[in-house]
C-alpha cells in the first residue's frame, strides 16, 4: 500500500514507540516532512534513528501536550519552521486500570487530560492554521474500548468514547473549510505499552492467551497495520472521508463468540 505525502508537513504525537512511531516512519517513507512529539527526546531515540534512515526531513518538539503551553507550541512552532501544517495525528495516550468502584478522581482526571484534553488542544490550534491555509487533515487514535467499553478500564474506555464524539463534532464545526478529521479505533495492538500491561498482570502468559482467545483472527494487531489506516485516513485520495470512525480490530467488534 503506497501513499504520497511529498511536500506535506505531518505532526505525530506519541511518536516514541508503537502506533505513533510506526505512523511517523510511514509518513516519512511516503515523502512527508515529519514533526514528532513525546514527553522527552530520549524516548524518541529509536524513532529518530528510523526517520534518519528514510532520508526525510524531520524535527522533534518535546514535552507534555496535556499542558496548553506545549500543545500550542507543538503546532505553532511547526508552522513557524515549515510555513504550514498539513496533517496532525494524535496518538499520545495512557491506559490506567480501574473500575467504577476503584477509580480515583485523580486517575480519571489524568486520563482525560492526556487522552482527551491534549488532542482537543492540538486539534484546536491546528484547525486555526489549517483553516487559514485552506486545507488540512487531523487523525485521532481512539480505541475499540470507546465503542464497547472494557472492564477495569473505566477512565480509558470513557476517554476513548469521548474522542469518537469529539471527532464528529470537529468535523461538523469545520464543515466547508476543507479541513477534515477522522478517528481510528484499533483493537488490541502489539505495542510496548501493551506488553507492559501484560507483564504487570498476575499471569502474563495466561493474560496473553485470554486476549488471543477473543481475537477472530487468532492474533493481535501490529503497529504497522494501524499506521497504514492512519495514512489512509489522512490521504488526499480520500478527501470525502470526514468525521469517520475507522475500526481496525480483526473483526472483534462486529460479532461475539
Amino acid at each position: 500500500m503506497e501513499f504520497n505525502f511529498k511536500n506535506k508537513i505531518c505532526i505525530v504525537t506519541g511518536a516514541g514507540a508503537g502506533i505513533g512511531q510506526a505512523s511517523a516512519v510511514k509518513f516519512a517513507q511516503s515523502g512527508a516532512t515529519v514533526v514528532i512529539n513525546d514527553l522527552r527526546e530520549d524516548i524518541c531515540k529509536e524513532t529518530l534513528q528510523l526517520l534518519s534512515e528514510t532520508g526525510c526531513e524531520h524535527y522533534g518538539i518535546y514535552g507534555d501536550i496535556s499542558t496548553a503551553e506545549v500543545a500550542t507550541r507543538l503546532v505553532d512552532e511547526t508552522v513557524q519552521k515549515y510555513g504550514r501544517v498539513d496533517v496532525l495525528v494524535n496518538v499520545a495516550g495512557i491506559v490506567l486500570p480501574g473500575t467504577i468502584m476503584t477509580v480515583t478522581n485523580e486517575e480519571f482526571d489524568r486520563t482525560f487530560r492526556i487522552n482527551v484534553m491534549a488532542p482537543m488542544m492540538t486539534c484546536q490550534r491546528a484547525c486555526i492554521h489549517m483553516k487559514e491555509q485552506g486545507s488540512g487533515v487531523m487523525v485521532v487514535i481512539a480505541s475499540t474500548a470507546g465503542i464497547l467499553g472494557v472492564g477495569n478500564r473505566l477512565a480509558y474506555s470513557t476517554s476513548k468514547g469521548a474522542l469518537i464524539s469529539m471527532t464528529k463534532s470537529i468535523a461538523a464545526d469545520m464543515a466547508h473549510t476543507n479541513v477534515r478529521i477522522n478517528c481510528i479505533c484499533p483493537g488490541t495492538v502489539n505495542t510496548p505499552s501493551m506488553e507492559r500491561r501484560f507483564q504487570a498482570m498476575p499471569d502474563p502468559v495466561e493474560a496473553k492467551k485470554k486476549f488471543l482467545s477473543r481475537e477472530l483472527n487468532g492474533r493481535i494487531g501490529e503497529p504497522d497495520e494501524i499506521a497504514h489506516a492512519v495514512l489512509f485516513a489522512a490521504s488526499s485520495e480520500v478527501d470525502y472521508l470526514n468525521g469517520s470512525i475507522i475500526t481496525i480490530d480483526g473483526g472483534m467488534t462486529c460479532c461475539t463468540q
